[in-house]
């Protein structure tokens, strides 16, 4: 019992300087963020991303289509739903279980987040890394109420492109699905 409690114990503070020192990009991570750093990253993507000149958008509501091809998009608009999902609070510290995988050389391969207060918008997170570089960030956010539910999936992935799809479930009304995706081109 008590060697399985020193394992337990040396494999929680290896974790936690792992994740201490994990960045947005596989760089350092700032001090005092406990969690990924969702805002600075997306920040960082919105600049990457201001030199982009081609993306295909297409815009579906309540399965009503609308493809069109762009020489420029409003990222700060599309991705603000992403940074809304941070979860880096001070009062949310212990609000999330964090599991990590890491590959068969020990790099970080993926992290996830998952909500253990049912209260919390961002119900959990999912950051795949390889190389050290993120590939995907998927988000999955939702509120519930006596007369209405919503659901938000995010994904973003920085070499092809992001969706957002809402899904609003109102007592009185039909189900409404918003779903935009770009893709970088």
């Amino acid at each position: 019992m008590h060697r399985n409690s020193i394992v337990v114990i040396a494999v929680v503070v290896f974790l936690t300087g792992c994740f201490d020192q994990m960045g947005t990009d596989g760089s350092r991570q700032e001090q005092g963020s406990v969690y990924f750093e969702i805002e600075g990253y997306f920040e960082k993507e919105k600049q990457r991303l201001s030199t982009q000149t081609v993306f295909s958008k297409t815009v579906t509501m309540n399965g009503e289509m609308e493809e069109s091809q762009l020489n420029e998009i409003d990222l700060e608009n599309d991705l603000k739903v992403f940074i809304k999902s941070d979860i880096n609070r001070p009062a949310w510290s212990d609000k999330y279980e964090i599991d990590s995988t890491f590959n068969q050389n020990q790099v970080l391969s993926k992290i996830s987040y998952q909500a253990n207060d049912i209260k919390l918008l961002t119900k959990s997170i999912v950051v795949d890394f390889e190389r050290g570089e993120v590939v995907k960030v998927f988000i999955k956010n939702g509120t519930k109420s006596a007369i209405a539910q919503t659901r938000q999936l995010l994904t973003y992935q920085p070499n092809s492109g992001y969706s957002i799809e809402s899904v609003q479930d109102v007592a009185t009304m039909d189900e409404s699905i918003f779903r935009i995706e770009v893709e970088f081109q």
